[in-house]
């Protein structure tokens, strides 16, 4: 008998070799989510799909490309209720934030990164640094914008951290993150 681990399962789905749970997992996603399926996002609503069947976020995340991956950050904030802009680029000096998701009472500026060892320190500050300075040009163009917040999301198995300014949040803890936001408006560092 073969033995299907979370990570071959997600392979499978993500290949397209999907069974039935696979085509219910993908009708909720359109039917809930609003997700259309194109011929440009399909390996990463199906890698929605591998974890609505029960495969990991972190083994769907690690099969992903790091533009799939963004992607499928973004589904997952916006599955959390959240308004989500993706690829935003900001002109004069040009910059690029990956996303920003947005509640009523704060933005978070994400930054997703394809990485699966942990980051060294001054790697990680240097990282939440620039991530910071895009913001910051960010609140010049969008001054009305809610209270900031500086998210790096990573496939790291560290455990989310304050990383002044901002926070770092593995994937698998993403959700977790976004659903209990109002319980560390006190803790994070927002500008």
């Amino acid at each position: 008998m073969v033995r299907y681990t979370q990570e071959r399962i997600a392979r499978f789905i993500l290949d397209g070799k999907g069974a039935p749970e696979t085509e219910r997992a993908l009708d909720w996603i359109r039917d809930e989510l609003g997700i259309i399926v194109t011929e440009s996002n399909a390996r990463m609503v199906r890698g929605i799909a591998a974890v609505k069947v029960g495969a990991s976020l972190e083994d769907v995340s690690k099969i992903l490309t790091w533009k799939e991956f963004e992607s499928f950050c973004a589904a997952l904030l916006r599955a959390k209720g959240l308004e989500v802009q993706e690829n935003l680029t900001l002109k004069k000096p040009r910059a690029q934030i990956d996303i920003l998701a947005r509640s009523s009472a704060m933005a978070l500026v994400v930054d997703c990164k394809h990485w699966a060892k942990d980051m060294g320190q001054s790697s990680l500050d240097g990282v939440v640094m620039a991530q910071t300075k895009r913001a910051e040009m960010l609140r010049l163009k969008m001054p009305r914008l809610e209270p900031m917040v500086v998210v790096v999301v990573s496939l790291s198995n560290e455990a989310g951290r304050y990383v002044r300014p901002g926070v770092l949040v593995p994937i698998h803890t993403l959700a977790d993150f976004v659903s209990n936001l109002s319980s560390y408006t006190q803790d994070l560092p927002r500008f």
